[in-house]
């Protein structure tokens, strides 16, 4: 991809890097283009903090986000940005959802020859009547009064309820090794417990599943939800490891 295509698909974004905006570029790249794309962005992500201080509360993967949200604004901007060097303001970008524009390329493990992803690493479900504006899922008042009057809960012997959350799939791309052998992994926003704890299904002795209830006000008053799941499947992926002996998934 030469300069002038990368920054033309950069002008696509309208000047800002969020979720509906990345998701349109995306459908609008081949996954060979949408990894060069992404390389190009790493390349000019690293090359401005090289250049660049950033305030103590924008640090490690918060940095990132703000200079792809510099990125987006544009060649004319990002040149200018770079050759000024001075300290990225957070105040001046839209960064918050910028860390889309880092994740562009296909994730390992997608089924190209049917454009399907594979089978997710970690199931997700958002299991409570409250959700944020983003958060999509199927659990309504019905789903609750069938599973409340059942005692379902979460366990996965009744399959998954439908959901979507654009900060989980944001962490989720973080976490790329998981190990294999391990039972299946699930986190599941859910009441019942005060603090995140991990079930297992059907029995502690030889459980084929990992449920990760999550209560929904640790989600629901986060001031970022990708930092908090990225520390849940942090906490997660080491007790697949635990479980599945340390062994590490095949690429």
């Amino acid at each position: 991809m030469t300069p002038e295509e990368f920054w033309s698909h950069v002008a696509g974004l309208g000047g800002v890097a969020d979720d509906a905006s990345v998701e349109a570029l995306v459908e609008r790249l081949t996954a060979e283009e949408a990894e060069a794309f992404a390389e190009r962005v790493e390349s000019l992500v690293e090359e401005l903090l090289r250049a660049c201080d950033v305030p103590s509360s924008h640090t490690g993967d918060t940095a990132e986000w703000l200079a792809a949200a510099v990125v987006a604004a544009g060649r004319e901007t990002y040149e200018a940005t770079l050759a000024a060097g001075a300290p990225l303001d957070p105040d001046r970008w839209a960064w918050d959802e910028a860390e889309a524009l880092l994740v562009v390329a296909p994730v390992e493990g997608e089924d190209e020859a049917f454009d399907l992803a594979g089978e997710p690493a970690v199931t997700f479900q958002w299991l409570h009547l409250t959700s944020p504006e983003d958060v999509e899922t199927a659990y309504d008042e019905n789903v609750a009064e069938v599973t409340g009057a059942l005692g379902i809960g979460p366990d996965p012997a009744f399959g998954p309820v439908p959901a979507s959350d654009p900060a989980f799939d944001r962490a989720l791309a973080r976490h790329q090794e998981w190990p294999a052998g391990s039972p299946r992994l699930h986190l599941a926003v859910l009441e019942g417990f005060e603090e995140p704890t991990p079930t297992l299904w059907p029995s502690v002795e030889e459980p084929e599943h990992v449920v990760l209830v999550v209560p929904p006000a640790m989600l629901l008053e986060a001031i970022n939800r990708v930092e908090v799941y990225d520390w849940l499947l942090t906490g997660l992926e080491g007790l697949a490891r635990e479980l599945s002996g340390g062994a590490a998934a095949e690429a």
